[in-house]
């Protein structure tokens, strides 16, 4: 069974009562280890060693092993794309409801909202996209995407009005869909376009797997050009921030056959002075929030295709510079987002935790309340800056 966490920002308030009542405790804390060390409920403990106010949640049981994709809509319910037979479920408050399924799919694993008010959805496997109609609770095929074996899986979609571009695989070619028509814009020369937004500009930026690659591709010019090259194999998610992005950028472990070694290692063996892409700074074990010390033990999840891996939160700007924002040492984000506030909210993959970056880059780590089970953070949303939503799976 699946779990959902609904992010509710609460407010903490003091409540006047009598001097008698109040036991007064003092105690002293030098390091962001011994906060950490508590139980941080309904609370942000910061990097800086500060106590702040944070979220309450909530969980709500939800069909199948895994929520792929999410989409909030005007009304403040979420569209979630699920693993569940291709399921499309609706979550209104702690209420869910099994929209649609799309026939023949494993995954919905993409979502999105052109101006006309059209949800469109991409599944794994599958060469086209889907148009959804929330009202009657049916699903549509629409356009189909490349040619024979050219896309087999449709991993993310973005909307500039009612164009929709779509992130394919396993050729990672990019598509712009106005009306019926399909026309392929970009080609990345890596496996998947696996993350993709739009700036304020109007620029389309992709992140790719299994290279970790970052380009901005100008619709008005149709052209597009390299932004960032990762150390790593994957980039799980982008989200627009100021004159550019934040992507989340992931070293996923793999997992080579018993009688051969993997492509990385083929590649590290061929070429072994070949540059690695952009390398990251981690931090010290145990000094900041996802500095863990021990590896996380994902495997004992019980959640199929577990992954082990570690990699880091970068800001990217128009102009190609590259900020490193926060690192994690053992395990990896899945799904970043901007809050109407400005902070950044990144999921990561143990614990159901959910890290947020403020502008001045301040991380601050929110945990799952005292008992729940460890899980990982698939997607996000955000309302206002007091109302959010993750998934966790």
């Amino acid at each position: 069974m699946k779990l959902i966490r609904s992010l509710v920002v609460c407010a903490l308030g003091l409540c006047a009562v009598p001097a008698g009542a109040v036991v007064t405790a003092t105690w002293g804390v030098e390091t962001y280890p011994q906060w950490d060390a508590g139980d941080a409920t309904s609370a942000f403990i910061t990097s800086a060693g500060e106590l702040r106010p944070g979220w309450d949640t909530k969980r709500t049981a939800l069909e199948g092993d895994a929520v792929w994709s999410s989409l909030r809509l005007a009304d403040g319910s979420v569209l979630l794309g699920s693993d569940a037979g291709g399921a499309i479920f609706r979550l209104s408050g702690d209420a869910v409801s099994r929209l649609v399924a799309l026939p023949g799919a494993i995954a919905v694993v993409s979502l999105a909202q052109t101006a006309d008010g059209t949800v469109w959805a991409g599944a794994m496997p599958g060469n086209r996209l889907w148009k959804i109609d929330v009202a009657t609770g049916k699903a549509a095929p629409a356009v189909q995407l490349g040619k024979d074996k050219e896309v087999e899986t449709v991993w993310s979609l973005t909307t500039i009005g009612n164009t929709v571009y779509a992130g394919t695989g396993p050729s990672g070619k990019l598509f712009a869909v106005t009306g019926t028509t399909a026309k392929e814009v970009f080609a990345t020369d890596d496996k998947r376009i696996t993350a993709l937004t739009v700036t304020s500009d109007g620029a389309v930026w992709l992140g790719t797997s299994d290279r970790a690659l970052v380009f901005r591709f100008d619709p008005r010019i149709g052209k597009a050009r390299a932004m960032a090259d990762f150390a790593g194999n994957e980039v799980s998610s982008l989200a627009a921030f100021r004159d550019g992005v934040i992507a989340a950028a992931n070293d996923l472990a793999e997992q080579p056959p018993a009688t051969a070694k993997s492509p990385a290692q083929v590649e590290a063996a061929e070429k072994p002075n070949a540059a690695k892409g952009q390398a990251a700074k981690p931090p010290e074990v145990g000094s900041k929030p996802g500095a863990d010390k021990d590896p996380i033990p994902v495997t004992d999840l019980g959640r199929k295709g577990a992954k082990k891996g570690k990699r880091e939160l970068f800001r990217i700007g128009k102009d190609g510079r590259l900020d490193q924002l926060h690192a994690l040492t053992q395990t990896y984000f899945t799904a970043v987002v901007l809050g109407p506030d400005g902070a950044i909210y990144a999921g990561a993959a143990d614990k159901g935790r959910i890290y947020m970056v403020d502008t001045d880059d301040t991380r601050r780590p929110c945990t799952a309340r005292p008992g729940a089970p460890r899980r990982r953070a698939t997607s996000a949303t955000c309302s206002t800056p007091r109302r959010c939503r993750g998934s966790a799976s």
